[in-house]
């Protein structure tokens, strides 16, 4: 199971990715948080404000809301502006109920989960893991 500061910094990169997922309304989002992460300093800030724009940052630590802009108050979490969360796995199985997909793995026995890992093996013409989709002959 994942820690609390851990969760806090997917939720808040999964909130900058909607934000900007958003942004082809060109309706300005504010990410407040209590720290920012100065990446040019290497010093954290407090408060921490991200205004996103067009699909882009457009100010970090700004002093004032655009107009219209719609505010996403993160509490105590950090912001890392410009940061990209690149440790994803694509050819994992989505489960919409993801709590619950970590709660039944859990509950699995070792046997089953060996079980498993054989069974993907072996369902391979060259005997390699793929995780459920098979990339070209690599």
């Amino acid at each position: 199971m994942l820690n609390l500061p851990v969760m806090k910094l997917l939720r808040v990169l999964s909130l900058t990715l909607l934000a900007t997922m958003a942004s082809a309304q060109e309706r300005p989002y504010v990410l407040k948080a209590q720290r920012l992460f100065d990446s040019v300093t290497g010093k954290l800030v407090s408060p921490g404000v991200v205004v996103v724009s067009g699909g882009k940052i457009q100010s970090v630590g700004a002093a004032s809301t655009p107009a219209g802009a719609t505010v996403v108050d993160l509490g105590d979490a950090t912001l890392m502006p410009g940061f990209i969360d690149s440790h994803t796995h694509l050819t994992f199985d989505f489960d919409p109920d993801y709590d619950g997909s970590m709660l039944r793995d859990l509950q699995r026995t070792v046997a089953e989960k060996i079980d498993t890992l054989h069974r993907e093996r072996t369902s391979h013409s060259d005997g390699r893991f793929h995780h459920g989709t098979k990339f070209g002959s690599q």
